[in-house]
């Protein structure tokens, strides 16, 4: 009883702060190089969709909230360990369609052909990515653009800057500045020319 209550106050402590670094992370644009008469940000604001979630792992509460809080789709497959967060979202108001629990792996693996899953991840060992890279790889017919592994072989971790919008399409808004005919200011000053006509 006292490892559950310890469980509990963990994973409560690591979806509390998956949720402030997806304030910090997803909130604000994140800074570009400045291009003359131009204001470019680079936002992560857009979910990349359906995914379907593997983690069992120490920082299993980290790869539950991020998806999540990025706004996609989530199945949990073969992750009784989060049964106890799940369980806590939903009661919080997690709408119940954008989270859902199934059962072994082998599902997961199936899952991840169809044509609606944009992405597939997990904190598993190197075995299950590379099964879970054959599945995404090939193209559905009816879907609308490349499938997304995320694991803990590549890209920021659970707890580290960046995690979070691992689960977000990165989406860059370019405003022209600039007015009709102004100069961009480059190089020198144009200099007037010699007067014409008169003496």
């Amino acid at each position: 009883m006292i490892l559950a209550d310890q469980g509990r106050r963990d994973g409560a402590s690591a979806l509390l702060s998956a949720a402030q670094a997806a304030r910090r992370e997803l909130a604000r644009p994140q800074p570009t190089i400045p291009v003359a008469g131009q204001s470019t940000e680079l936002r992560y604001d857009t979910p990349r969709g359906l995914g379907l979630l593997h983690a069992a792992g120490p920082e299993a509460a980290w790869w539950l909230a991020a998806p999540l809080l990025a706004g996609n789709g989530l199945a949990l497959f073969d992750a009784p360990a989060l049964a106890p967060a799940v369980e806590a979202l939903l009661r919080a108001g997690a709408p119940e369609g954008a989270l859902r629990v199934a059962e072994g792996l082998e599902p997961m693996l199936l899952s991840a052909r169809r044509p609606e899953v944009s992405f597939a991840a997990s904190d598993g060992g190197p075995a299950l990515a590379r099964a879970l890279h054959g599945e995404l790889g090939e193209t559905a017919p009816g879907q609308r653009s490349l499938k997304a592994l995320i694991s803990r072989l590549d890209g920021p971790q659970a707890g580290e800057p960046g995690f979070v919008r691992r689960f977000c399409w990165p989406r860059v808004v370019a405003v022209r500045t600039l007015r009709h005919g102004a100069e961009l200011g480059f190089g020198a000053a144009r200099r007037p020319g010699p007067a014409r006509g008169g003496s």
